[in-house]
């Protein structure tokens, strides 16, 4: 009970009572060695995931001998123990009150997707001068035992703490979005008071089980928290945050104050900034960004966001502040060899480049707007272009060819002899009825063994429907799909589809249209 009540007095707090802040605003990398007994060292390659016990010196000092380690790290950052691993570090293992800086976790990043080990340091910068919460950033060099691993990033961990000095009331539900793992999953909650329910959780993935957009809109807007939330993605575009929640539906955390609306929290944000033109006007595919950049009031608002936070990007301040952290890290990495340190300085000469010409390329963007949203005009039928790839098998073979005479997308089945896949779109469409018209051109199509007519071999639909058209063996034919709408706007996701046990399909995107030909009053 001491432990609980001393541990939310620390999260309370005003933040200038934070004993971390001297860590992450030091001028200085700290020196740190980790040391573990040679059999916890072979339990974290065995189980790289479960706490073992370590010892943490700091600049020559002892911290703690009863501190405890982890690999972490998902798909392009885990190594193995005996590689360069992502470590998270906790001071706090079975009740101990010891802290590091006042952390009672933190996390060393390797950075095995950044060589200039400074995007999340500028992640977090910029966060911060928006007023979002993100986690803050240092460096560290590192031992792990008598291995010299190099300079790491330090980042401190999403906890109670870093809940109290973001948010009025700390004690709510944080979530952890796990790997390519939207709202509607069973998120695992790093934070929170009480018995696991996901309550709160389950009530806004429930929201995107209505198909009326108004009243989906209405439920989004009384769960979250909507102009943080556009401001949330107005920044991770911003910063080309392509693996984030709106593009991926990965790297974020999502936190439920108590009786308040939900908040979005940046997450996993070393491959930022990768090009300078990365495109603002992309629309979000994961639940909650995709709906909320449909409403054309908070995609307004997402317009304005933009160009009020475009001002943390000017170009000779972002030099400076770059210059700066580079300057301070600069003496430990060249400690670390040539080799690191050339790498890491071609890595900052990249980051640099691309962060002082950001500026220039999203506003040319916001000058010349997102283009024309397609309407759907009553009688007009409208040519359809962003088709994503969507596969039920894992050897479908696509291909997207831009040809002289227009743009081909084509799938075709692999060897396992069992095709289930296509191109797939989402379309926001009005009350009415609609046809879905396609030319395909098929060789060799046959269909599956255990499937008979209508619905074989090549065809269109909207996913979640049946359809009797079908395309098999060779030649080109006309297919059509007729469907209705009866919400005042809905979603439905249009499906270019072959089920096949041999054979491959082509669409030529200029001969694929979908017409509002009622509107059923």
């Amino acid at each position: 009970m001491l432990a609980v009540t001393l541990t939310l007095a620390a999260a309370l707090a005003p933040q200038t009572s934070d004993a971390s802040r001297a860590l992450f605003e030091s001028p200085r990398v700290r020196e740190l060695r980790i040391v573990l007994e040679r059999k916890d060292a072979q339990r974290l390659r065995e189980a790289p995931r479960e706490y073992v016990p370590c010892e943490l010196v700091e600049d020559g000092v002892r911290v703690s001998r009863r501190a405890a380690l982890k690999l972490k790290g998902a798909a392009g950052s885990f190594q193995e123990f005996d590689e360069r691993p992502a470590l998270t570090v906790r001071m706090d293992r079975d009740g101990a009150q010891e802290r590091f800086h006042g952390l009672a976790r933190f996390h060393l990043n390797n950075a095995a997707q950044d060589p200039s080990l400074l995007r999340e340091w500028l992640a977090a910068e910029i966060c911060a001068e928006a007023g979002e919460p993100a986690a803050r950033v240092t460096h560290a060099r590192l031992w792990l035992g008598s291995r010299d691993m190099g300079v790491y990033v330090l980042k401190e961990a999403l906890d109670l703490r870093f809940l109290g000095r973001h948010f009025s009331n700390p004690l709510g539900n944080l979530y952890e979005g796990g790997f390519l793992e939207d709202i509607d999953a069973p998120l695992e909650r790093d934070e929170g008071r009480g018995k696991l329910t996901r309550a709160d959780l389950s009530a806004l993935a429930a929201v995107f089980d209505e198909p009326d957009l108004s009243a989906r809109w209405n439920g989004i807007d009384e769960l979250v928290d909507v102009r943080a939330y556009v401001r949330f993605t107005a920044l991770e575009l911003l910063l080309g945050h392509w693996d984030g929640y709106a593009l991926n539906s990965n790297n974020y955390r999502v936190y439920f104050p108590p009786g308040g609306k939900a908040r979005f929290v940046l997450h996993g944000t070393d491959q930022v900034l990768q090009a300078a033109d990365a495109w603002v006007w992309e629309f979000p595919r994961s639940l909650v960004g995709a709906s909320v950049m449909h409403n054309p009031p908070w995609r307004a608002a997402y317009r304005d966001e933009l160009a009020a936070l475009l001002e943390l990007f000017e170009p000779q301040e972002l030099a400076a502040k770059l210059d700066r952290a580079q300057e301070r890290i600069a003496p430990a990495v060249q400690a670390c060899g040539a080799d690191f340190a050339r790498a890491q300085a071609e890595g900052f000469a990249e980051l640099r480049t691309i962060a002082l010409e950001r500026a220039e390329h999203v506003a040319r963007q916001l000058e010349e707007g997102e283009g024309e949203r397609e309407s759907f005009e009553l009688g007009v039928a409208a040519r359809l272009d962003g088709w994503e790839e969507h596969s039920e098998v894992d050897d479908a073979n696509f291909e997207y060819v831009d040809e002289e005479s227009g743009v081909v997308r084509q799938v075709a089945a692999g060897e396992s002899g069992r095709c289930v896949a296509g191109w797939r779109q989402k379309v926001v469409l009005p009350r009415g009825r609609y046809r879905f018209e396609a030319l395909v051109e098929t060789a060799g199509v046959r269909a599956l063994d255990d499937e008979d007519p209508p619905g074989v071999g090549a065809g269109v639909r909207i996913s979640g429907a049946a359809r009797e058209n079908s395309a098999l063996g060779d030649g080109t034919r006309a297919l059509r799909f007729e469907f209705e709408v009866h919400e005042q706007l809905a979603e439905r996701v249009l499906v270019l589809e072959l089920r096949a046990a041999a054979g491959r399909a082509r669409w030529r995107d200029d001969a694929v249209t979908l017409t509002r030909v009622d509107e059923l009053r």
